[in-house]
C-alpha cells in the first residue's frame, strides 16, 4: 500500500496577509509511481478544520481515461470530489486519452481524522502521483471551483479569469503539462509535501488567473482550481 509523507507547518509560521484568517496547519503528500492500490496517509487533524486534497495523476501503464474514484477518511467525512471531468469540484484531464488528470477535493468543517485514503479508477495500473493533503483553519465555505484543459501546444495554461466572490480568499491549484519543467503561477507557493504540480495562494481578491507554465511548448495541459 502506498504511503504519504507528512510535513508539519506551524500555525503561526507562515507570512499571511493582514486580516486573512485562513491558516495552513500542516500538509502531507505523495510523489512517486506505484501500482499498490489505495494510497493512505496517516495524518492527525483537529475537528472543525477544512481538509483539501490537490492532485495530479499520470497513467504510466497504458493510455486510459484516468480519474479519481473515491476519497475516504477515518472519521467518515464527506469529501467533495468529481469522479468525471467537471468544473466544480474541479477534475480536468489532458492528453487525447485522458491519461493525465488534475483534481481538487475537499471536506469543510471536518471531524478530526487520523488518516485519509485515495482511490483512482485504474487501481491495477502503475500511476505516477503528486498528491497533497492540507489542513486549514478559518475556512467555512467554498467560493467556487474551476478548471480548464487546452489540448493545444502552449507554454502556459491560464483559463478564463475568475472573479472571486469574497476578499482574502485561498486559491488552490493543480496543473500539468506533457513535457518541460513545470513552474507554479506567480505568487503561488508549492505544496512541498507533493513536489510540484500543486500550489496555493492566500489573501486573494478580485480577478484571479492561476497560470502554470513550462520552459517549452507542450500540448495537453490541464489546470484545476478551487477558491475558498
Amino acid at each position: 500500500m502506498g504511503r504519504f509523507f507528512k510535513q508539519d507547518v506551524p500555525q503561526y509560521g507562515m507570512s499571511l496577509p493582514a486580516g486573512n484568517p485562513k491558516t495552513l496547519i500542516q500538509q502531507a503528500g505523495f510523489s512517486a509511481a506505484t501500482s499498490a492500490g489505495p494510497l493512505l496517509t496517516s495524518i492527525t487533524t483537529a475537528a472543525g478544520h477544512t481538509l483539501i486534497m490537490t492532485g495530479h495523476m499520470f497513467d504510466q501503464s497504458v493510455s486510459r481515461s484516468l480519474l479519481p474514484a473515491s476519497i475516504t477518511d477515518t472519521a467518515g467525512n464527506i469529501w467533495h470530489v468529481s469522479t468525471a471531468p467537471a468544473a466544480d469540484p474541479p477534475t480536468q484531464q489532458s492528453d487525447t486519452n485522458g491519461d493525465q488528470c488534475d483534481f481538487i477535493a475537499w471536506t469543510i468543517n471536518a471531524a478530526a481524522v487520523t488518516g485519509v485514503t485515495f482511490n483512482n479508477n485504474e487501481p491495477a495500473d502503475t500511476i505516477f502521483y503528486r498528491l497533497a493533503i492540507s489542513e486549514w483553519a478559518g475556512i467555512t465555505a467554498v467560493d467556487q471551483g474551476n478548471g480548464v484543459t487546452s489540448g493545444a501546444a502552449s507554454s502556459s495554461s491560464q483559463g478564463a479569469p475568475v472573479n472571486l466572490l469574497g476578499t482574502n480568499e485561498l486559491v488552490v491549484t493543480a496543473g500539468s503539462f506533457i513535457s518541460g519543467t513545470l513552474a507554479a503561477p506567480p505568487g503561488f507557493t508549492i505544496f512541498t509535501a507533493a513536489g510540484n504540480c500543486c500550489a496555493y495562494a492566500t489573501g486573494q481578491s478580485g480577478l484571479v488567473t492561476p497560470a502554470w507554465s513550462t520552459n517549452v511548448a507542450s500540448p495537453g495541459d490541464a489546470v484545476s482550481k478551487a477558491f475558498f
